[in-house]
C-alpha cells in the first residue's frame, strides 16, 4: 500500500522520534523472527511484551543510558520514562512489521546488516586486543621516522634571477645594472604600498611577480612568479648558493626585501612572504610517545587483521571469473555509486600530529 505525500509528512516526526530515542543503529533490541525464542537479558525482569518479544529492565536501562546527559535527567520522571518505552514499543512493532513484510530480506537491507556485521567484527576482534609496547619498542620506532620529530625552519620567498657567470664580466656588469634598477622599482613601489602615501594609487601589489615573471632566468620559479616555495637554509643553499640561502634567511617581516644578492651564478632579488619555525619533539615528551603508540597500535591491528584475512581466504574457496569481470563497467558520471554491500577499506593509520608552528604571512 503506498502512502500519499500528506500521510508521508505526517509520519516524518514520529518515525524520527522513535529512531532516535530507540537508539536506531546502535544496538537496538532486534525482534525475533518467526519460530525464534524472544531476546532477553538473563536475571532481568520483563519491563514489556511486545509479542513475541521482549523489552527487559536492563535493556530499557543500556537505552536511556545512550541518551545526553540532558535527556537522563529528563527520564527521571515517570511520565517521561513512559514515553521513552512507549517510543521503543513502537519501534519494535515497526520492525517487526518489517519482517513480515520480509523487507529484512531485501539487498540494500542485508547490505547494511553485513556493514554492521563486519563492523562489529573488526571492532570486537581488532580494537579490543591491543598490545602494549615498551619503551624501548617506542624509542625504536622515533629513531627511524627522525625527520618526523625533528624540521629544520623553513621559509617561502620569491626570487627574481639574472643569470651572469662569474667569468663573463660583460654579462655581469649589464645584469648588476639590470637587477639595481628591478630593486629601485621594488623599493619606491614599498612606499607606495603605505595608504598614507600621496602616491598610493600608484602602488603595484603584484610588481615583484611581474618583474620575475618577465625577466627571471630561473626557469623553476619564474612562471610561479619567482615562487620558491618552503626550503630550508640547506636546501636553499643546494637549489641556488649558499650566499643566496644566507641572505633569504636573514629578511624579516620588517625588511622582507632583500637587497642585490650575488653569487657566481649571477644576480638575484628576492621578497620573503612566509616562514616557519623549526620542529624540535624530544623523545621524552608525552604527546610524542602518544603518538608513536598510536602508530605502532595501528600496525598491530593491521598485522593482525591481514593474518586474519588471510586465514579466512585460505580456508574459503574463492573463484573469481575474470570474463565476467571485465565485462562490469562502471556507472556513467553523474550516477550514485553503488551499494558497496558491507566493503569495509582498512582503516587509515593516524598520521604523527606534528605541528609546524608559522608566523603570520607577510602581506604586500
Amino acid at each position: 500500500m503506498k502512502l500519499n505525500r500528506f500521510a508521508g509528512k505526517l509520519l516524518v516526526l514520529p518515525l524520527a522520534a522513535v529512531a532516535a530515542l530507540s537508539g536506531c543503529g546502535k544496538t537496538s533490541t532486534p525482534a525475533p523472527t518467526s519460530g525464534s525464542a524472544p531476546a532477553t537479558t538473563p536475571n532481568s525482569p520483563v519491563v514489556a511484551r511486545v509479542g513475541d518479544s521482549v523489552i527487559t529492565a536492563a535493556e530499557l536501562r543500556r537505552k536511556l543510558g545512550e541518551q545526553s546527559p540532558y535527556l537522563q535527567a529528563r527520564y527521571e520522571q515517570m511520565k517521561n520514562k513512559k514515553e521513552f518505552l512507549d517510543n521503543l514499543i513502537r519501534f519494535e512493532l515497526l520492525a517487526q512489521d518489517a519482517k513480515k513484510r520480509g523487507i529484512d530480506r531485501e539487498p540494500k537491507v542485508q547490505d547494511e546488516i553485513n556493514k554492521v556485521l563486519v563492523s562489529q567484527l573488526t571492532s570486537e576482534m581488532f580494537d579490543a586486543s591491543q598490545e602494549h609496547d615498551t619503551d624501548a619498542q617506542l624509542k625504536a620506532y622515533y629513531d627511524q621516522h627522525i625527520a618526523e620529530f625533528h624540521q629544520p625552519a623553513r621559509i617561502r620567498a620569491r626570487q627574481i634571477f639574472l643569470a651572469a657567470p662569474a667569468a663573463d664580466r660583460a654579462a655581469r656588469a649589464r645584469a648588476k645594472r639590470q637587477i639595481a634598477s628591478f630593486l629601485a622599482k621594488l623599493k619606491t613601489n614599498q612606499l607606495e604600498a603605505s595608504p598614507q602615501s600621496p602616491r598610493h594609487d600608484d602602488y603595484q601589489p603584484t610588481m615583484f611577480q611581474d618583474l620575475a615573471r618577465r625577466f627571471s632566468d630561473d626557469p623553476m620559479t619564474k612562471g610561479q612568479g619567482g615562487d620558491m616555495l618552503y626550503l630550508s637554509q640547506a636546501d636553499m643553499a643546494s637549489h641556488y648558493s649558499q650566499p643566496f640561502a644566507d641572505a633569504v634567511f636573514a629578511l624579516d617581516e620588517e625588511q622582507p626585501l632583500s637587497g642585490v644578492i650575488a653569487d657566481e651564478k649571477g644576480y638575484h632579488l628576492a621578497l620573503l612572504t612566509q616562514r616557519q619555525l623549526a620542529v624540535d619533539l624530544p623523545f621524552d615528551k608525552p604527546e610524542v610517545k602518544r603518538t608513536i603508540h598510536a602508530r605502532l597500535a595501528w600496525q598491530h591491528r593491521m598485522d593482525a587483521f591481514n593474518q586474519y584475512m588471510a586465514k579466512l581466504k585460505a580456508d574459503a574457496h574463492i573463484q573469481v571469473d575474470e570474463k565476467v569481470l571485465a565485462s562490469v563497467e562502471p556507472p556513467a558520471p553523474g550516477n550514485p555509486p553503488p551499494n558497496t554491500g558491507g566493503l569495509v577499506p582498512p582503516p587509515v593509520p593516524p598520521r604523527a600530529r606534528v605541528v609546524i608552528p608559522a608566523k603570520a604571512p607577510v602581506v604586500h
